[in-house]
């Protein structure tokens, strides 16, 4: 069943679809996308069945725990500039989950949360696009909320935090949905109102959690180690290798390097 609710808001939010349960919110925004929704709708579930991440991984979407969230966006940018999206919303999510935690929360390139060690929120871009443009783009955000260890499987506990499990406490998911939308319309309206991306990329490298640290960066069967420089305005990794070369890796896993 859906139900619409329409919300105050600048751009993003300013039409809300409420479900109970979907597949994953993402697959659902998929069709309005592809109906000529107007930008800005947001899907949001109580519960998803085939939740996902980057690369098809599974996210854990337990009825009621977390937000399980979709935004519809059309941005004025070049095919090869949409990384700026994912660099956005992860800004949007370090300053949704310290307001409301009070915690420090800082960005796993390219696109998970990490609070206290621990991964709190994920994201996922899927966008369609012409030979010149982008068409739209899907922003898909997982984030535990009210999620305690119980509610997660056992192989997840250990690397996996909520924003209840760091407070000891369970909080209005509404607050946080509010936070984070008001905090996605002030960074989106940045990011289209300015021409460079300086701005983006400081405050992206400045939440990063392993700026200047050697880390590995894993793609299928290859891997690159180097120490990780930041990004640039694509959202691509700058990796320094050891050579002192300096490469630019547009997708891939990445992990810090044990000594």
């Amino acid at each position: 069943m859906i139900r619409p609710v329409t919300l105050f808001s600048p751009l993003i939010g300013r039409k809300i679809v409420l479900y109970d349960t979907v597949t994953s919110t993402n697959q659902v925004m998929k069709d309005f996308a592809g109906k000529g929704e107007e930008e800005g709708l947001v899907v949001i579930a109580e519960m998803q069945t085939d939740g996902r991440g980057r690369r098809d991984r599974l996210w854990h979407s337990p009825r009621g725990k977390g937000l399980y969230v979709s935004v519809l966006l059309r941005p004025p940018l070049p095919l090869d500039q949409f990384g700026k999206i994912s660099m956005m919303t992860a800004l949007a999510l370090v300053k949704t989950i310290t307001k409301i935690t009070r915690l420090p929360a800082a960005i796993k390139w390219p696109n998970d949360i990490f609070v206290q060690n621990k991964k709190m929120a994920g994201i996922l871009i899927e966008n369609s696009m012409t030979t010149t443009s982008l068409n739209s783009v899907i922003v898909g955000i997982g984030l535990n909320v009210n999620l305690l260890p119980k509610d997660m499987p056992e192989d997840l506990r250990a690397a996996t935090t909520s924003i209840a499990i760091v407070l000891g406490r369970t909080v209005d998911k509404d607050e946080v949905l509010h936070t984070l939308l008001k905090e996605m319309n002030r960074l989106y309206y940045k990011l289209i109102r300015r021409q460079d991306a300086a701005w983006l990329i400081g405050a992206w490298q400045g939440a990063c959690a392993h700026m200047n640290q050697e880390v590995r960066v894993s793609q299928n069967k290859y891997s690159f180690e180097g120490i990780f420089r930041g990004v640039d305005g694509s959202g691509a990794a700058l990796l320094e290798l050891p050579t002192s070369a300096t490469i630019a890796i547009q997708y891939g896993d990445c992990t810090l390097r044990m000594p």
